[in-house]
């Protein structure tokens, strides 16, 4: 019985845990939806005051995420002990630990389609600013192409 309270204790905690997390994720997720806004519009002022805020919530995570490993470490499980907490969990279908986990991997991989996109504005508005740079400078500027990846390319088809 004993261990059925343990247990459920520590599913309690886990899942608080992965909520903490989510809100994060999804907090960083609305930050990088802004500065894709803000490379778009060239809003040099948005981006600084986004980064400053992306940065605090990124420190928060990678804090968070060392705490949860030292913790693990301090019980013995590790990250392995963890993963395997969350299989076991998920394995007897927890609803609301697998509705978490399925949320949680959906903003991770959203954040990460957003920040590529963001990397890529990102890209082309400092290749333009160079190509300005160099027409002030009375340098030959030749026309900015892109390859797929967003790069500069010789003979590229341009991405619009």
């Amino acid at each position: 019985m004993n261990r059925l309270v343990s247990s459920s204790s520590d599913s309690e905690k886990h899942i608080d845990l992965l909520r903490q997390r989510l809100g994060q994720w999804k907090r960083l997720l609305g930050l990088l939806k802004q500065e894709s806004k803000a490379l778009e519009t060239h809003d040099a002022t948005s981006l600084i005051k986004i980064t400053e805020e992306k940065t605090k919530i990124l420190d928060a995570i990678h804090a968070e995420e060392s705490s949860s490993n030292a913790r693990a470490q301090t019980s013995g499980s590790g990250k392995a002990g963890r993963s395997r907490f969350t299989e076991e969990a998920a394995k007897e279908e927890e609803p609301e630990l697998n509705a978490l986990l399925k949320s949680l991997y959906a903003v991770e991989n959203e954040c990460m389609s957003v920040n590529r996109h963001n990397q890529i504005l990102n890209l082309r508005g400092r290749q333009r600013l160079e190509q300005v740079l160099a027409l002030m400078r009375g340098e030959p500027a030749e026309p900015v192409t892109y390859d797929h990846l967003a790069s500069k390319s010789p003979g590229a088809t341009q991405l619009r």
